[in-house]
Parts: structure tokens; sequence; C-alpha cells
């Protein structure tokens, strides 16, 4: 084997190596979190929230996740938005099922828009427009 074919040997299988890496470490890395996911058109202020419970996922998966049961964010003019759950890890190719509830409060009954930014490290960054919601809401 010649000092090329050589080199371009072991090139190979350092690439090989750290994709394997990434491979086993990033299903272990957050993918979402309610406070980069959630964008209200201006600042609102967060409420505080019951403290974090320990959770298992239902799939099969040796992760352990610990996340506060709800996020609740006053928003403006005057409605509370709640998401549950707030934090969650999740494989390639697994769903991941939110609820959301709109509560109005003093009066407000104006649309809400929404859209959810999905971001892992700097390896993925998705934008998803949700709609938008038209009252009244439950």
């Amino acid at each position: 084997m010649d000092p090329k074919d050589r080199s371009i040997l072991i090139v190979s299988l350092v690439l090989i190596l750290i994709i394997t890496v990434l491979a086993v470490l990033l299903p272990g890395i957050s993918l979402h979190r309610a406070q980069e996911l959630l964008e209200i058109p201006s600042p609102g202020v967060a409420e505080a929230s019951p403290p974090p419970v320990g959770t298992e996922s239902p799939f099969p998966s040796p992760l352990f996740t610990t996340v506060p049961e709800t996020l609740i964010i006053q928003g403006p003019p005057a409605f509370r938005l709640l998401v549950t759950p707030v934090e969650v890890r999740a494989r390639p190719g697994e769903t991941i099922l939110y609820s959301m509830t709109i509560e109005p409060e003093g009066g407000f009954d104006e649309q809400v828009s929404l859209r959810l930014d999905v971001r892992a490290l700097l390896l993925y960054r998705e934008s998803f427009d949700l709609g938008t919601l038209d009252p009244p809401f439950p």
C-alpha cells in the first residue's frame, strides 16, 4: 500500500470514529427548551412553576429526564400560555406530544399566532408555523 492510500485509509477511519461518537452522544442531548420554543410578541414574565418531577420516556431508552410539570408564561396584553412538558429528550424519529392551553385574562379576545423553533446544538435548526388561533379560547 502506497503512502497516499494509507493516508486516505487513516482519514476515513478517523471520520468513521467521529461519526460513531456523535451518533452515540447526540440522542442524549436535550432537543427542546420551552424558553427557546415559545416566542411571544413582546417580552412576557414567567410565573413560578411547580418543582421539577422525574419522568421516564415511554420509549425504550436509557435516558432519564427531569422536567417541570408546566411552564406558565404571562404574555401581552393579557393571556396565559401553558405548555406541558417543558423539556423533552427524544431520539431521531421519535414523536413528541405537547399539550398547550391559552387562558385569556381580563377580556382578552385577540388572535394568537404560534411558531415552534427546534434546535439541537449547531447541527439542526428548524422552525414550524403552528398557525393562528382565534378566540374564544377554552
